[in-house]
């Protein structure tokens, strides 16, 4: 026994890199009960905090300063290292981690989950960073930014905790109560394990990496899966040495040579335990293949001024040269796989086509480029806050386009305040928004439980406009706050965050009241996301209140501020407004301005952006005012 505990330590010794996955996340709590059942009678209680619980599977405790930790959406660059100052879990010691929004106190959490909760688990408090209930994750890296665990919270189950399969080492199984250490809080209906843990997960290899023969220039891929916990971490070998940066279950060869050709294996720890693969022999078959195209550039739409990258894969013995062409002419220089194209201009919109050739053969493949002006589009409202009922109703925002012309959102993304567009939403249907029309992009948190039926029943079919677009998304992570938040829009051209022409439209809310949604000011243009000036007032521009729950909105209509210009001639005037194709204005005139009240002229309905009249008044002066309509 003492030369195999002495072999593993040497082993875990000799294996760099690995001793942070000792620590794994065990549980997460992101879904609190609202209610506390106690002799058969269920009574309405607050929700408590949202908590994780950080374990030591090692005999050795491990000091936690500079440690960091984020949710899912945050990533490294927002991870915070407080919680961790000045830490040490010692070995075998499990961590509750407390999320400060509403439990503030150690005598709080214990009072919540009472005797179960062992008064020898510490209990640290950190700020922001809540589960979201709809899907989130958390992510600890050690003080050198080495990834130490990650776990991925799927949709929640109200008052039941997330922890991992005591068979495999997975994290997303349910608690129950009863099992696994899991028991029922003292004062809620929660049931969970907080800071009990079923122990460690044998490292087992349940994939092993096979002998595979590629062409040479094709794409080479071993493949491993291991399970355990802490959870498996990979490192492969070529010919018994360590491939640099290859510690993915998965090894690819893009462009596999002859030189790539040899004996692979992969080793996986966690800490605890090593254990090794069997070995995988890669052979690269030299023989001339003509190109294939295996990734092909995408047509894409972007704006003056914006910058994007068409990029193809293809594969063939020899590896293939590459040439661009435009419109069928082609250009200087641009012989690689991707090509980059700068400043663009409406006169670099047409077909772009790489031409790929060896020895063996020719084959192309071409992408349509669209470069239009940036559009108009703004988002005119927003509903982060609903009113309670028995309709699954979800939060909502409205985009408006006061352009002149359609816009296709196939590819565009959104994100709410983290404003990222690696986890923003994709819109992947075409989408095409008419001049003066909005269109709805609303909340389910899983197939079916909204749908563009059930948002028509929510506020009234009749209330809406009979050809309302409405857009429902299913993103984790991607959802709106009530207590603050933003919506940011990005074209499907945009390649940061940062790209001020790619960024369509951005607006900021703060805390929002149940059941009022936020609103552009049709007649300032400005959408101020403020609670106090800037909400949706029944019977005021179009808001009216909806067929169920009593939510005061507008959705599908807006009011655009009108420009009334008039030109005059000897004995007539012409009057001129910006107009809605399909709305109605209506033009009132006074002869003084000391008149009483106003008296209408004409009743219009728009055929275009731009609408004229002309009053042949004679010799009197009068003064005008213009009002429209949305219904």
């Amino acid at each position: 026994m003492k030369k195999t505990i002495f072999a593993l330590r040497f082993a875990l010794l000799a294996y760099s890199g690995t001793l942070q996955a000792q620590l794994a996340i065990t549980e997460a709590m992101s879904s609190e009960a609202t209610t506390f059942t106690q002799g058969g009678v269920t009574n309405i209680v607050p929700a408590n905090s949202d908590y994780w619980e950080l374990s030591n599977f090692s005999t050795n405790a491990i000091d936690l300063s500079g440690y960091k930790m984020a949710d899912e959406g945050a990533g490294l660059g927002g991870a915070y290292s407080a919680p961790f100052d000045g830490l040490t879990i010692s070995a075998g010691e499990t961590i509750l981690f407390v999320q400060d929004s509403v439990n503030t106190t150690e005598q709080a959490l214990r009072d919540w989950w009472g005797p179960g909760l062992s008064n020898s688990v510490r209990i640290v408090f950190y700020h922001n960073y809540g589960l979201s209930a709809n899907g989130d994750g958390m992510s600890v890296w050690d003080a050198s930014d080495n990834l130490v665990d990650h776990v991925h919270i799927d949709a929640a189950t109200q008052g039941s905790s997330f922890t991992y399969n005591p068979a495999t080492g997975v994290f997303g199984i349910l608690s129950t109560n009863g099992v696994g250490g899991a028991f029922q809080a003292a004062t809620t209906d929660d049931v969970g394990s907080p800071g009990v843990t079923t122990g460690p997960v044998p490292l087992t290899i349940t994939l092993q990496p096979t002998n595979t023969t590629v062409v040479s220039g094709s794409t080479a891929m071993l493949a491993a899966n291991a399970q355990g916990l802490p959870h498996p971490k990979y490192q492969w070998n070529f010919n018994g040495s360590p491939i640099s940066g290859a510690t993915d279950a998965a090894f690819i060869i893009p462009n596999a040579l002859t030189n790539n050709a040899g004996t692979y294996a992969v080793v996986v720890t966690n800490g605890v335990e090593v254990v090794t693969s069997s070995n995988a022999v890669l052979s690269v078959n030299p023989a001339a293949t003509p190109p294939t195209i295996l990734v092909a550039p995408k047509d894409i739409v972007a704006f003056i001024g914006q910058s994007v990258a068409l990029t193809v894969q293809g594969q063939g013995n020899p590896g293939p040269t590459y040439q661009w062409k435009f419109n069928g002419s082609p250009l200087a220089g641009q012989t690689t796989s991707q090509l980059a194209l700068t400043g663009l201009q409406t006169n670099n919109s047409g077909a772009y086509t790489v031409v790929l050739a060896n020895s063996a053969g020719t084959t192309n493949v071409s992408a349509n480029v669209l470069i239009t002006r940036k559009p108009n589009l703004v988002i005119t409202e927003v509903q982060s806050s609903e009113n309670s009922g028995p309709a699954a109703n979800a939060d909502w925002w409205e985009l408006s386009n006061l352009d002149d012309f359609s816009v296709d959102l196939y590819g565009y993304r959104w994100d709410d305040n983290s404003a990222n567009l690696g986890v923003a939403y994709t819109i992947t249907n075409h989408v095409v928004i008419r001049p003066g029309e909005s269109v709805i992009l609303v909340e389910s948190s899983a197939p079916g439980v909204m749908t563009a039926d059930k948002f028509k029943a929510w506020w009234g079919v009749s209330n809406l406009p009979a050809d309302l677009q409405i857009i429902v998304y299913i993103a984790n992570g991607v959802g709106l706050s009530g207590t603050s938040d933003q919506v940011n829009l990005w074209n499907q051209a945009a390649l940061v965050e940062t790209d001020a022409i790619g960024k369509v439209a951005g607006v900021q809310l703060s805390t929002s009241p149940a059941g009022r949604t936020f609103i552009r000011n049709p007649d300032t243009g400005i959408f101020s996301g403020n609670s106090t000036t800037g909400l949706s007032t029944n019977g005021f521009n179009g808001a009216f209140i909806a067929a169920s729950n009593g939510d005061i909105g507008s959705p599908g209509w807006i009011v655009d501020p009108l420009h009334l210009t008039i030109v005059s001639h000897s004995t007539s005037v012409d009057l001129n407004w910006n107009s809605t194709t399909g709305r109605s204005y209506t033009i009132w005139y006074k002869n003084a301005i000391t008149d009483g009240s106003w008296t209408s002229l004409t009743n219009v309905t728009a055929t275009s952006s731009s609408t004229t009249i002309t009053d042949a008044l004679g010799s009197t002066s009068r003064l005008y005012r213009a009002s429209g309509t949305i219904h």
